[in-house]
């Protein structure tokens, strides 16, 4: 018997099929739901949400190069600033190689940071975020629409929607409120850049920890690093972190607990070290 599948349930079996991580397989029955969408003339804004699970499952068979493209597709098919917003991060290669810094352009960069306050943990709860908020909780903002906080400075208010949730923000817009110099300090650095020609999003994620501020690579899949040409400091070590006291001779709240954590054991107890003095 053959079963004659729409579009709808093309793009429905590329669901499951992902779930299950047969991704070449679902790939395939996402690029079948596009096609057949577009024979019906579907507009193309709503095969905007196929462009983008197609790329999610070409970026976890290792296809960088089709998931690129797959991801712009879907922006440009659907150029609602509610969903590039959400989204444009996914394009995000963070392919940075911090051993090409010079002295000036670190400079610039501290000198940014500095005057955006960006070491103050409070600039998260001020942007509305509660106490304790962990980097992938912060990173899901991007899909909200978030008021300007009263009690941020626009150039503040930016650098959270860029560096730390991860918002794809107009070009212009963020030159407006970070200014030109601190935005160029950014980019000198590969810590900015440019899709779609005027949306920008940053490379990596800020997160403002105990007069520290952590990089990572952002929690949702992108494009990058290629190469992963420095090892961040991951979601789950700063998570963890959290849990481990809020300073000498604190009360761990998981005293007795045992933790198993490969890879980023040494993440975590450089960040506990440098909490603990």
């Amino acid at each position: 018997m053959v079963v004659c599948m729409d579009a709808d349930d093309l793009f429905n079996l590329g669901n499951s099929l992902d779930d299950e991580r047969r991704y070449d397989e679902a790939a395939e029955a996402y690029r079948r739901s596009i096609a057949l969408s577009q024979e019906n003339g579907t507009a193309p804004e709503d095969i905007s949400d196929a462009w983008l699970n197609l790329g999610h499952s070409l970026r976890s068979s290792g296809r960088i190069d089709e998931a690129e493209a797959a991801w712009t597709e879907a922006l440009k098919s659907r150029p609602s600033p509610n969903f590039i917003q959400g989204n444009a991060v996914l394009l995000c290669q963070a392919d940075i190689d911090f051993l090409r810094f010079t002295g000036s352009s670190l400079k610039a960069l501290a000198n940014a940071l500095r005057e955006l306050n960006a070491f103050d943990q409070a600039l998260l709860q001020k942007f509305g975020c509660r106490s304790g908020v962990a980097g992938l909780e912060v990173h899901r903002l991007r899909h909200q629409q978030m008021a300007k906080a009263e009690t941020l400075t626009a150039a503040e208010d930016m650098f959270v929607r860029l560096f730390c949730v991860g918002m794809g923000v107009d070009r212009t817009q963020a030159e407006t409120a970070l200014t030109l110099p601190v935005t160029q300090a950014f980019r000198q650095c590969g810590l900015l850049t440019d899709i779609l020609e005027d949306i920008c999003v940053a490379s990596m994620q800020f997160f403002p920890f105990e007069g520290m501020l952590l990089m990572t690579d952002w929690p949702s899949q992108t494009l990058g690093p290629a190469g992963h040409p420095v090892m961040s400091i991951g979601t789950d070590s700063m998570e963890l972190c959290l849990c481990l006291g809020d300073a000498a001779g604190a009360q761990c709240c998981v005293s007795g607990a045992s933790i198993l954590d490969l890879c980023t054991g040494s993440g975590i107890a450089a960040l506990h070290a440098a909490r603990c003095g």
